[in-house]
């Protein structure tokens, strides 16, 4: 039987449920969290530093599609440079299947799917392509997390 790959971007756009007032986050103050739970999206934290030391602030996002620049810097930053962004969320397959995920980084980006390591790349380096491939069950929750760094220049983390 001929195994059908499908992107992972519909998946990501349609199926991502931030986990919100779910455990704690770490950093993330009571304003941040009241920005809605459970709803369709991701929840980003942005750091002031490249170790995810120094809390900036958080909020929710529909999608991971960034191109950061002296001109659109991340949130609550200055500069695109010298920061991290820790997004979670979870996912949910609308078919069983095995799906493949891109993830443009420039620098550095790591990407677990339910506890699992699926992308380590630890940069820094400029924009690159880097893929995972997944297998999922309809109808099942996956818990989602990357974690991303930029440290000179502009930075870019898109996932499709």
């Amino acid at each position: 039987m001929r195994k059908t790959w499908k992107r992972a971007r519909a998946l990501v756009a349609c199926c991502l449920a931030a986990v919100l007032g779910v455990g704690t986050l770490s950093g993330a103050s009571a304003a941040d969290l009241s920005a809605g739970s459970y709803d369709q999206g991701l929840w980003a934290e942005y750091y002031k530093d490249e170790t995810f030391a120094s809390y900036g602030t958080g909020r929710q996002e529909s999608d991971i599609n960034h191109q950061w620049t002296a001109s659109v810097t991340p949130p609550g930053m200055t500069s695109q440079e010298h920061f991290s962004a820790r997004y979670t969320g979870r996912i949910q397959a609308p078919e069983s299947g095995t799906y493949i995920f891109y993830l443009n980084i420039d620098d550095g980006a790591k990407m677990w799917i339910d506890g699992n390591l699926k992308i380590n790349d630890a940069g820094p380096h400029g924009a690159s392509e880097k893929t995972a491939v997944v297998s999922l069950e309809k109808g099942a929750y996956y818990d989602f997390t990357i974690e991303h760094y930029n440290r000179y220049g502009d930075g870019t983390l898109q996932l499709s």
